[in-house]
């Protein structure tokens, strides 16, 4: 939001309230706010299996953030910045297509009617799975 339009109303709000709450997560980025509401659906006892993210949302914060999760077994499921991101894979720094280069013949699910690819590798000391599909 433009800085123009941030403090164009002003309401006074009381300290603790729902809405005082509301207000300040409008201050935080997308992905505070993101890991605050895991966390809160978490520790309120949401049974979470799966997060699903866009690639505006991948980093290196939410996917540690799930990781860290102790008391169930959550999967990330996200998208990647491909030109971007450089992972770690076979001790090498590099983007996902000189993995996909590199990982050569594609295989083939006839169910699917898909080409995928996969290839574990490594960003920012966390181990992922990179998981290609091409119809």
């Amino acid at each position: 939001m433009k800085k123009k339009y941030r403090n164009q109303h002003h309401k006074r709000r009381e300290n603790g309230t729902h809405s005082w709450d509301r207000a300040k997560e409008a201050d935080n980025s997308k992905i505070e706010s993101t890991l605050n509401r895991l966390w809160r659906a978490i520790s309120q006892g949401v049974k979470v299996d799966y997060v699903f993210i866009d690639s505006w949302f991948t980093g290196e914060s939410l996917v540690k953030a799930v990781r860290r999760v102790k008391k169930q077994v959550v999967h990330l499921t996200g998208m990647y910045k491909i030109p971007k991101t450089r992972f770690n894979y076979l001790g090498q720094e590099i983007t996902y297509s000189q993995i996909k280069n590199k990982l050569g013949k594609v295989n083939r699910c006839r169910k699917l009617k898909l080409h995928y690819m996969e290839a574990l590798e490594v960003y920012n000391g966390v181990p992922i799975k990179i998981f290609s599909a091409e119809r």
